[in-house]
């Protein structure tokens, strides 16, 4: 983040006027990116600048006579919302767009991120310019990561959580910190599956055996006995689910296509609808369930993970169970 650095952001308060109408507003590069700019101030003694890019949106709820007051004042900000239920008294907001604060730089040389800001993709994109890398979401590594430009270890992801420092020059933290991320148990895990393992065996076979146009045309036929709940009109997800759970083990394909309409799996119902439009195989569609079904297993029962640890600059896998940053054994939260 060397366009932090603190010494250039003190020199451009030098030889460079604030904007309009204000004392403390500097712009970070271009004057005319009049949204990119940061705010000079004091904090304990100190001149620290705030980096903000465009601004934040607050809704406040406010009384009627607040209101009526900022009504007087022409603030376009305030509203008014009348509920259907005359009943109900009315309910008024005003909406403030203050200075979108992402961080502050210190004479120390360092960069802190704000605790309880949202950093969007724009937000990510001014950052990196400002940098020697990249700001990016990574879900499957818990959220916000930088990865710096170069090869090898240089460019090993690192985590970004609320409050972190970072010396500007270089991107190292100032705080040591450890990732902690979670590893299927192997040994537990074939425990937990094992109720389902003639269920996975079975309808394998049977996807095995069957093409696209006969595998659709059964799965059109078994949709179309389920029964909706409590007579409804409609057969919801949990209908699916509930007859995939009494079919499991007599009818182990027809339990498998219900998964999948209660899943979400495979988009079988668009699928018999459009069969054109869709390259699915049995056989994937039965790959995909059995990997969705897996993890929700997981999801519901955690004591089948077991937790691993990669300590600062280390690298740590994508894994769908995510991470924990722990700095001096507090969990902090890594942006997302």
């Amino acid at each position: 983040m060397r366009g932090l650095n603190y010494d250039r952001l003190e020199r451009i308060t030098k030889v460079e006027k604030p904007f309009r109408g204000t004392t403390n507003r500097f712009p970070i590069g271009k004057r005319r990116h009049n949204t990119k700019y940061f705010l000079v101030r004091d904090e304990d003694g100190k001149r620290v600048f705030d980096i903000v890019f465009g601004t934040s949106w607050h809704s406040v709820s406010i009384t009627e006579e607040e209101y009526e007051a900022e009504r007087k004042l022409k603030n376009n900000r305030v509203h008014k919302y009348s509920p259907s239920d005359l009943t109900q008294k009315p309910e008024f907001i005003r909406y403030d767009h203050p200075p979108h604060i992402l961080g502050t730089v210190y004479p120390e040389g360092y960069f802190q991120f704000k605790v309880g800001v949202r950093i969007h993709q724009g937000d990510r994109k001014f950052l990196s310019d400002l940098s020697s890398g990249w700001f990016t979401c990574d879900s499957r590594r818990g959220g916000l990561v930088y990865r710096a430009m170069g090869y090898g270890s240089a460019s090993i992801p690192m985590p970004i959580y609320e409050g972190m420092r970072v010396y500007t020059d270089t991107m190292q933290p100032l705080d040591q910190y450890v990732v902690i991320g979670r590893k299927v148990d192997r040994k537990a895990s074939r425990e937990l599956v094992k109720p389902y393992e003639n269920f996975y065996r079975v309808s394998e076979v049977m996807c095995k055996a069957l093409d696209k146009e006969s595998f659709l045309k059964i799965a059109e036929e078994v949709y179309a006995n389920v029964k909706p709940q409590d007579n409804g009109k409609y057969i919801s997800a949990k209908d699916c689910l509930r007859d995939a759970e009494a079919l499991r083990d007599e009818a182990p394909l027809d339990a498998m296509i219900l998964y999948c309409f209660g899943m979400q799996v495979g988009n079988i119902g668009n699928a018999i609808r459009n069969p054109g439009w869709h390259n699915l195989t049995p056989s994937s569609v039965h790959s995909n369930l059995m990997r969705t079904i897996n993890t929700g297993l997981y999801k519901l029962h955690p004591e089948v993970f077991k937790p691993v640890e990669y300590q600062m600059g280390e690298a740590y896998p994508q894994s769908p169970w995510g991470y924990e940053v722990v700095v001096d054994g507090v969990s902090k939260h890594q942006y997302d």
